[in-house]
């Protein structure tokens, strides 16, 4: 029994873990997106899935953190 749920468990824990790394990242290439345009690097969020759904929260995660 203690080695299933140590199984389960960690890869509750893994997936756990690599959503907020993904969710991480994409905020900081979120804020960084106006700089690397004037660099001539565009994003584009519509092309990638993952990308457009951590942008939207990540915008309200970065509200929330410069208090607006």
């Amino acid at each position: 029994v203690l080695k299933q749920a140590n199984k389960i468990l960690g890869f509750v824990a893994g997936a756990v873990n690599g959503l907020v790394m993904v969710y991480l990242i994409s905020a900081i290439v979120f804020v960084l997106m106006p700089y690397l345009k004037t660099k001539g690097i565009e994003i584009d969020p519509s092309s990638s899935l993952v990308f457009k759904y951590f942008c939207d929260t990540s915008n309200i995660v970065l509200n929330f953190i410069s208090g607006k």
